[in-house]
């Protein structure tokens, strides 16, 4: 299963999950920051993205869905901060969640799709590192993910958008380009 070329990671919804050990890399402190990925859930299904928690629930950031269509990114770091939308599900999504500034914005497919004012620093020093696929496993609160997740993009200390863009539609890497058309180009 892929959106545009090679293949995405089939997420099961039970135990399915990419672990990112610890790096500080990772940890944003109160810089802007920006993740990015494409994601598809299957009929009728929720499931987090990505997650990167503090050691607890009290410090954490989060993107994905807690209930079918039901998209939020979370950011709790002594305040909680949330933005949210309604997705469709069986249907291919460009996701990017930021912080710029002071504000916590969310993206689908290219478009504002809420924002809200945040202070303080993002969560910060994390041991359970970077999850691609749930949320903190500890708790109990794994809401994984069922469905696929695609080219998982972070960017530290830049808030890449600003207003509406046009998500991109084809590899960066190697010269072979499939669009969504289906049409290979190669350069």
């Amino acid at each position: 299963v892929k959106k545009f070329y090679d293949g995405a990671v089939d997420f099961d919804g039970s135990s399915s999950v990419v672990n990112v050990p610890y790096s500080s890399d990772f940890d944003p402190g109160s810089g802007d920051y920006t993740v990015e990925t494409w994601a598809y859930w299957d009929a009728g299904q929720a499931g987090h993205v990505m997650s990167w928690h503090g050691g607890n629930m009290a410090s954490r950031w989060d993107l994905g869905c807690l209930t079918a269509g039901d998209l939020r990114f979370f950011i709790r770091n002594g305040s909680s901060y949330t933005c949210s939308t309604t997705v469709p599900t069986t249907s291919w999504l460009h996701i990017a969640a930021q912080r710029r500034g002071n504000t916590m914005e969310l993206f689908v497919n290219g478009s504002p799709a809420g924002s809200t004012t945040i202070s303080g620093i993002w969560p910060s020093a994390s041991s359970s590192g970077l999850l691609i696929g749930c949320r903190n496993p500890s708790n109990y609160n794994t809401n994984f993910m069922n469905g696929y997740i695609q080219d998982v993009r972070i960017y530290k200390g830049i808030a890449k958008y600003t207003s509406s863009f046009s998500p991109p539609e084809r590899s960066v890497q190697g010269t072979a380009r499939r669009y969504p058309s289906g049409v290979y180009v190669v350069s």
